[in-house]
């Protein structure tokens, strides 16, 4: 990923090792100013020495089996909950001495060894480890990984699943450093210095816990007076790495930025805490990294505000919003959170408005009450793709309540044309109703077919039948009687598929059901069984064996915009998705491998001839992003239902899109139409694509076959307000193969590729079928992998279910095989 490379390849210094500090010294701090290059690691550093005999590396894991799952070739494991413990009544302190020496001597560490910690989270256990290694004497030897276990996963380097027993060691500790920890008498006395600010002595002192949390908004676990240190200032640990998904630490301008604003001077002390002292390793790494003198208040703010003698400072006010739709005076459902800096607050005082953590906002009805830190403030409000975000800019006095009124401007109603919005992945709120209710019309998605089942294998629906459908207006709908079955993760073509399936009438339930068995088709084919009216969707037709699933006819849809499109940020391929050893030519995909792969693959199963209509979803309960921040659009001719949306999709009259409104015609016919056409016709068949949009197109592109035949750079337009734009050609078409249009963008970074993509408008060419012998080859080869998977002894848990599984495969396979044998015999291929 662009961001990733710019991070980790001169923003943020991340070199080779430098000398490591002399036995028992604590990481020192640099000369002012200065960054210590060495306390930090690329993926690309590490992966050059996995077999350096002098480096160590600690996988610090939440639990075993993550490890057991997958780790850094030869990394060892070291649980998280070894290096703190409950100690008076304060949770994670340091163990005694003696416990730490033998995990010091278990891992085979000794003295001039080189160590690189990461963790499988957010950094915060590898920071943790970090602190505890510099009390031991071991931090000028020590590194912590940058981006930790997910970036290494998202970069797709080795990983191994052998746990690692290294030869004890009889290490021992040279000097311990006391020093870098801070008591509770001593902190009293720092944040009494603090608050008076007196001169040389008023050590910084950092909360790294979330801005509500230092506010007093939101109390936290073991806290009983909200608030924070009197005299602390707030530096949020969240605000250093990209995002907790993606811990890769922000570009070292913004860091050093982040530190100098709250007082730190180059090569100065600071103090650092939280609420156990667990985030706050993570400002204490921060802070040696960038050169300063840090020390970590152990007992932090649970320990603090548990005494009776101890101040609490407070500084709060309070926002009362209400918004509404420009020109009405009803409130308005939509979506809000309250900013400062990186910095979401996103916990509202009113009830009924419902929270979404990870992607930091709230639902709410139209109104709502928050308290904020006092100061300046952004509050941000959105209602979907069809209005005009707002950013209001506010400012707060502490103990005062300031009244805000918002309108939103609706820039275009799809609706009013016939087009309605659906997000074809939801697990937010799955088993309340009136989250749900609330959440079609917040985030203004026309119908929510939250998906009722997600891997449970079960006969019936946890849901009375009368509340299958929930009904909200004659513009919102939602729909409970949907399922997914995810089995994914692994290496390259391990994953078996998640197919969603949309509209049944029971549940797809299995006897048995495991992680391989049985495949993916077998159960799609009891869902078109049991419920005819029924829709198969993939969130990603990149999984293992969707290849097979799609060569028995089974897929009535696939989302080209879809769940790893988060907001602001892109998940990367993996998690056992088919490799790139198939493709037709190997080079370096680079961070847009899997939007250029989403839409090859789904391009090369059209051009085998399944017609499959183009959706999209947001996995809102799974992923950083509201509902329909993917979503689909069809086309209906009357009110809106679930069987006639169903209907719609299925008859191809969709587009999907992360933002911007997109349609197109083939002769004057709409996507999903089929247009008879006479080779040696004298005419020419119009193509027409509209594209509305508020937000900046890089391009326009029309699709025939697979391959860009006319695009439109729009680079140098903006939307003022709303950019419209229609692109005409005209084509005459030689083979049978469709035609589809898509509106190309970046939504935040240059690494995050969005787009609008429509269903194609299919041309069948003097009655021939559509076929290509290129893409039937791609998909064997895809099907060959599947078959070297599936022969693994540990594969199955029976040959006869290996046997079944790969009848299956070369069912699917002879399926290719034909269509491949079609284009030679009727397009020459």
């Amino acid at each position: 990923m662009t961001s990733t490379r710019l991070l980790t390849a001169g923003m943020i210094l991340t070199v080779g090792w430098a000398t490591p500090a002399p036995a028992g010294q604590a990481a020192a701090t640099a000369p002012a100013g200065h960054v210590r290059a060495e306390l930090l690691v690329t993926t690309e550093w590490l992966a050059g020495h996995l077999n350096d005999p002098n480096v160590v590396i600690v996988h610090v894991s939440r639990s075993r089996p993550i490890y057991e799952n997958g780790h850094v070739p030869g990394a060892r494991l070291l649980m998280g909950s070894e290096i703190a413990r409950e100690r008076d009544g304060v949770l994670n302190e340091l163990p005694p001495v003696d416990d730490l020496v033998a995990i010091v001597q278990r891992l085979g560490i000794d003295e001039g060894k080189r160590i690189v910690l990461y963790d499988d989270s957010d950094g915060t256990l590898a920071a943790r480890t970090f602190v505890t290694f510099d009390y031991l004497g071991l931090g000028g030897q020590t590194a912590v990984l940058n981006g930790q276990w997910p970036q290494w996963r998202a970069e797709k380097r080795p990983v191994s699943t052998e746990e690692v027993k290294p030869t004890p060691s009889s290490w021992r500790p040279k000097q311990l450093h006391p020093e870098i920890m801070v008591c509770l008498a001593e902190m009293r006395k720092l944040a009494a210095a603090r608050s008076r600010e007196e001169g040389p002595e008023a050590v910084p002192i950092l909360d790294a816990r979330s801005l509500d949390e230092y506010c007093g908004a939101v109390r936290g676990d073991a806290v009983t007076r909200p608030g924070h240190i009197p005299g602390a200032v707030s530096v949020p640990a969240s605000q250093s790495i990209v995002a907790p998904d993606l811990p890769v630490l922000r570009p070292l301008p913004e860091l050093r930025r982040t530190f100098e604003a709250a007082g730190l001077k180059p090569g100065g002390d600071v103090v650092v805490y939280c609420r156990t002292g667990m985030s706050a390793s993570q400002d204490y790494f921060l802070s040696r990294y960038l050169g300063y003198n840090p020390r970590l208040y152990d007992g932090s703010y649970s320990q603090w505000n548990r005494q009776q003698d101890t101040q609490v400072a407070i500084s709060m006010g309070t926002l009362q919003v209400r918004v509404t739709e420009k020109g009405g005076d009803p409130p308005l459902p939509c979506r809000a959170w309250v900013q400062r800096g990186g910095e979401h607050i996103f916990r509202p005082a009113t009830q009924g408005c419902f929270v979404y953590d990870r992607d930091r906002s709230f639902s709410c009805d139209g109104e709502f009450v928050i308290r904020v830190p006092a100061g300046k403030l952004t509050v941000h409000v959105e209602r979907g793709k069809e209005y005009f975000p707002v950013d209001r800019p506010v400012e707060v006095a502490a103990d005062a309540t300031l009244n805000v009124a918002i309108e939103l401007e609706r820039w275009v109603d799809m609706a009013a044309q016939g087009w309605y919005s659906a997000d074809f992945h939801v697990h937010f709120g799955v088993k309340d109703p009136r989250v749900l209710r609330q959440l079609t019309v917040a985030d203004d998605v026309n119908l929510v077919p939250v998906l009722g089942l997600w891997n449970e294998n079960q006969p019936e629906w946890p849901f009375a039948t009368d509340e299958a459908v929930l009904g909200v207006s004659d513009r919102y709908l939602v729909t409970r009687q949907n399922q997914e079955i995810e089995r994914i993760g692994g290496g390259p073509f391990e994953s078996i598929g998640a197919p969603l399936m949309y509209g049944l009438a029971k549940p797809v339930y299995s006897q048995r059901l495991d992680k391989t068995y049985p495949p993916d088709a077998v159960l799609v084919r009891q869902a078109k069984a049991n419920s005819p009216g029924c829709l198969v969707d993939t969130d990603k037709v990149m999984w293992g064996e969707n290849v097979v699933t799609a060569a028995l006819g089974l897929f009535d849809m696939a989302q080209v915009c879809h769940n790893h499109y988060n907001r602001g940020r892109t998940v990367s391929v993996g998690w056992g998705m088919i490799g790139t050893s198939i493709e037709d030519e190997q080079r370096e995909w680079g961070e847009d491998e899997l939007f250029i792969r989403t839409n090859t693959v789904y391009y090369r199963w059209l051009n085998c001839g399944f017609r499959i209509a183009v959706s999209g979803g947001s996995a809102i309960g799974v992923m950083r992003s509201p509902a329909g921040h993917s979503r689909t659009y069809a086309k209906l001719d009357g009110p809106l239902t679930e069987a006639a949306y169903l209907a719609a999709v299925h008859a191809g009259q969709t587009f999907a899109t992360c933002g911007p409104m997109l349609t197109m015609t083939v002769d004057g016919q709409p996507m999903g139409s089929t247009i008879e056409w006479k080779s040696g016709t004298d005419r020419s068949l119009p193509v027409v694509v509209d594209l509305q949009s508020i937000q900046s197109i890089d391009a326009i592109e029309i699709v025939q076959n697979g391959e860009v035949i006319r695009r439109v750079d729009l680079t140098g337009r903006q939307p003022a307000p709303v950019l419209k734009e229609r692109v005409e050609m005209t084509v005459r078409p030689q083979r049978s193969g469709w035609l589809a249009a898509r509106a190309l963008f970046k939504e935040g970074a240059p690494n995050n590729p969005r787009q609008a993509h429509t269903s194609p408008v299919y041309v069948d060419v003097d009655g021939k079928p559509t076929a290509s012998k290129r893409d039937a080859a791609f998909m064997i080869r895809w099907i060959d992998e599947l078959m070297k998977v599936s022969s693994r002894p540990e594969r199955y848990k029976s040959d006869a279910d290996r046997q079944e599984v790969q009848a299956l495969y070369r069912q699917a396979r002879s399926v290719y095989q034909g269509i491949g044998q079609t284009a030679v015999r009727t397009w020459g291929d």
